[in-house]
């Protein structure tokens, strides 16, 4: 097994590659996850709060029209800063289940922010659209987007874009144990979370769901994309 490095130096590592840009390949994802996330505006259904998790420097929000958009962004190592329409703060999304005091405070700045009714709180559900995009293979993905679904609002989005082992070359030490293995896996998951699936694409390819998934030949090129493809996920809350 390959050794971990501490955690400050895989912090580093994540704020140098952050800085500049690295990892995340923008160009995929504006090729296959923005005109879903376009779709969703242009429809009204992108809701007027979005928050891109696990953003990195050039995530997906970064080339999304804000108009209209109240834009939460955060990363492991993102710098703190608020404009009108963005506001950006660090979180580390391993430790939803047991946020650090700076992390509450974040969160409940940002309701401020966002000028919500009630006692601000680091659980309130405030956000229409939760972008996860390219950031799964680092967490314990079940129980990550489990505990997102309670900052979302009732019919509000989750919104996926990932690849399985994408990173692993540059940053596979970084991997969470509990990270997905392929796609087939997280879609069988996120089939129990009781979301309505509205877009399941492998590589733009239009899958519909995991029941016309399974009906599908199971051919090299199938197998090829529930391994490495690119999964784009789109689910809307009940609750």
């Amino acid at each position: 097994m390959q050794d971990r490095p501490s955690k400050d130096l895989a912090e580093s590592i994540f704020e140098e590659d952050w800085e500049e840009g690295l990892e995340y390949d923008l160009e995929v994802a504006k090729r296959l996850f923005l005109p879903e996330l376009l779709k969703l505006k242009s429809e009204n259904k992108l809701g007027p709060v979005v928050a891109d998790v696990g953003c990195g420097p050039l995530g997906i929000s970064s080339v999304l029209p804000i108009e209209g958009l109240k834009i939460i962004r955060t990363d492991l190592v993102a710098s703190k800063r608020q404009t009108a329409d963005q506001f950006q703060f660090p979180l580390d999304l391993r430790k939803l289940e047991s946020l650090s005091f700076r992390s509450k405070r974040n969160l409940v700045e940002a309701q401020q922010w966002l000028g919500t009714e009630g006692e601000p709180d680091s659980k309130s559900p405030v956000v229409d659209t939760i972008i996860v995009s390219s950031v799964l293979n680092y967490l314990d993905y079940k129980k990550v987007l489990k505990q997102l679904l309670s900052y979302l609002k009732p019919q509000g989005r989750l919104a996926i874009f990932n690849a399985p082992h994408r990173g692993k070359f540059t940053h596979g030490f970084l991997f969470s144990e509990n990270g997905p293995k392929d796609n087939r896996e997280v879609i069988e998951y996120l089939n129990t979370l009781g979301l309505d699936s509205e877009t399941l694409k492998l590589d733009g390819i239009n899958i519909g769901s995991i029941e016309k998934l399974d009906k599908l030949p199971q051919d090299r090129d199938l197998m090829k994309m529930l391994t490495t493809g690119n999964l784009t996920f789109i689910g809307k809350k009940n609750v």
